[in-house]
């Protein structure tokens, strides 16, 4: 029922203007298009994957290391989808993370037993990933409520399904396109509003970043005898302060950032300045919904709170020593920033790698390094299953979402342009 409701508004609302409709598709288009073309830089990691297998073939002294090896590996899924004639760069993102993985396991920062304590103490890893999963639910209230304030209506049960199917496309189908745009396509092609879908999605991802920072910047300021006495960890601190300090004036500018009438008219002549036109007028109405915007601010802390929880309960699963629970909040942000860059499909590796460096500068314990990516790992294993809750969702609904948009499509070129 749902889904016919949602194919009968589409469907007026391509009835009213089929240039909205042509107008999206278009913008639609413009993020996408990029991501298609294959790149002669594709060919360099075939030939240093051939340089490499030459050198273990020579020097087999060099299977007994970590790096050729374990790089080897890293980059042998892409130069196989390269020579298939297939495009390869999100092979090769998955490629380097399992190489990465591999890695870490080979020079001592991740290993079983390490991993298997947190399965011993599943009465801290059960609410663990409680606190975890019940982030999708977050998200899903924050997203909708920016969308209310764009005049675009979707329950939360919607939003919680497309949510979770953002999660799943992040987690393991890391494309150029990703979970986010998963979510601008569905709500533009639905509601008739590229722009509008742009800015919410845009503003969920910024909504999260005031309330981090000001995590990080209390953490630090809670902390900050630890922070001077600690040679190890001052770069980290000094690194979360300037990055946290300066996006939160960049936060400030793109909220009150304006654009000319002589602006406007060289904009229409760009590629795509349209769109970036209709996405930035959709952004700035955020700037008369403070109550809105303060939702979802409040919204995005809990979030980070209960990240850090859930950080905590591993960390003592895990067995981390010397490292007071207050210190997690600035811990926990600046892994899980360095984990969010996208880079590997997930930041797989390069968050458990941040992890273990972080704790370790955090104690000066070397077990703690280890301890540090396996805390990592139990984050991960919460985010893993709320992929395959929205891979779940996606496979039971998508033929039927799909063919309720071709259908509506479909109704609404058959209609003449005054039609009702």
């Amino acid at each position: 029922m749902r889904l016919a409701k949602f194919a009968g508004k589409f469907e007026n609302e391509l009835s009213r203007d089929h240039t909205i409709c042509s107008r999206n598709r278009k913008d639609l288009t413009l993020l996408t298009d990029s991501t298609q073309k294959n790149h002669p830089l594709e060919w360099l990691p075939v030939a240093l994957e051939a340089v490499l297998l030459l050198l273990l073939w020579h020097r087999p002294e060099f299977l007994q290391g970590q790096l050729v090896p374990c790089l080897a590996l890293g980059l042998a899924p892409g130069c196989a989808f390269r020579l298939a004639g297939r495009r390869s760069l999100s092979a090769h993102r998955f490629g380097i993370s399992l190489g990465l993985i591999a890695f870490l396991f080979t020079n001592g920062t991740l290993h079983l037993s390490a991993i298997a304590s947190l399965f011993t103490h599943w009465q801290l890893l059960a609410p663990a990933l409680l606190l975890i999963l019940i982030q999708p639910f977050l998200g899903a209230w924050r997203w909708m409520i920016l969308l209310k304030a764009q005049e675009m209506e979707l329950s939360f049960a919607e939003s919680l399904r497309l949510v979770l199917v953002g999660f799943f496309f992040n987690t393991f189908v890391p494309g150029a396109t990703g979970g986010d745009l998963f979510r601008i396509y569905y709500v533009a092609r639905g509601q008739g509003k590229t722009g509008a879908a742009v800015a919410s999605v845009v503003a969920d991802r910024l909504m999260g970043l005031p309330p981090l920072i000001l995590l990080v910047l209390a953490a630090l300021l809670l902390d900050w005898e630890f922070v001077k006495i600690s040679a190890a960890f001052r770069p980290y601190a000094w690194a979360a302060g300037v990055v946290g300090l300066s996006s939160l004036v960049f936060f400030w500018l793109l909220l009150r950032f304006r654009v000319s009438q002589n602006e406007e008219g060289w904009a229409h002549r760009l590629p795509g300045g349209q769109g970036f036109l209709r996405f930035h007028r959709a952004l700035r109405t955020y700037r008369a919904s403070g109550k809105t915007v303060l939702l979802a601010l409040i919204i995005s802390l809990i979030g980070h709170i209960a990240s850090v929880g859930a950080a905590v309960l591993l960390g003592h699963a895990a067995g981390v020593e010397a490292i007071p629970d207050s210190r997690y909040a600035l811990l926990v942000p600046l892994g899980l920033t360095i984990n969010s860059i996208p880079a590997l499909p997930g930041g797989l590796g390069q968050g458990e790698m941040a992890f273990s460096q972080l704790f370790l500068a955090a104690s000066l314990i070397a077990e703690n390094a280890a301890r540090g990516a396996t805390v990592m790992l139990g984050l991960r294993l919460g985010l893993i299953l709320a992929g395959l809750a929205g891979g779940v969702l996606y496979a039971l609904g998508r033929h039927e979402v799909d063919s309720a948009i071709a259908q509506a499509q479909s109704a609404g070129k058959e209609k003449p342009d005054g039609a009702t």
